[in-house]
C-alpha cells in the first residue's frame, strides 16, 4: 500500500501534495486514481532505468492548486494525469488553459 497523505496531515480544500518524489515526469492522480498513478510510477521505475516519476495527488478539482501543478511541470518537464472522466471534461484540459 502507498501512503497518499501523512497521518498527521489535515485535509484542506484546494490543496494537493506530492506523494512520491521524481524528476523526469509528474503524474497527477485525481481522487481515487491516486493509487493507479502511484502504481504506474513504481512500475515505470522498475521497468526503465533512471526513470523517476513524481506523483502528485489532487483530491478535488476545485479550487485547483495551480502553483503546485506549475512547479511540478517546471521541475519535471512533463505532466500526465490519471483521472476518471465525466461529461464536463477532464481536469487536464482545465489545467492547461
Amino acid at each position: 500500500m502507498i501512503e497518499v497523505s501523512p497521518a498527521n496531515d489535515e485535509f484542506r480544500i484546494g490543496r494537493g501534495y506530492e506523494v512520491l518524489p521524481g524528476s523526469d515526469v509528474t503524474i497527477i492522480g485525481v481522487g481515487i486514481m491516486i493509487g493507479s498513478a502511484a502504481l504506474a510510477a513504481k512500475k515505470l521505475k522498475k521497468n526503465k532505468k533512471n526513470n523517476s516519476c513524481r506523483v502528485v495527488t489532487m483530491p478535488l478539482l476545485k479550487p485547483i492548486n495551480q502553483s503546485l501543478i506549475a512547479k511540478a511541470a517546471s521541475e519535471t518537464g512533463a505532466v500526465l494525469t490519471a483521472e476518471e472522466h465525466n461529461i464536463y471534461g477532464a481536469s487536464a484540459a482545465r489545467w492547461l488553459r
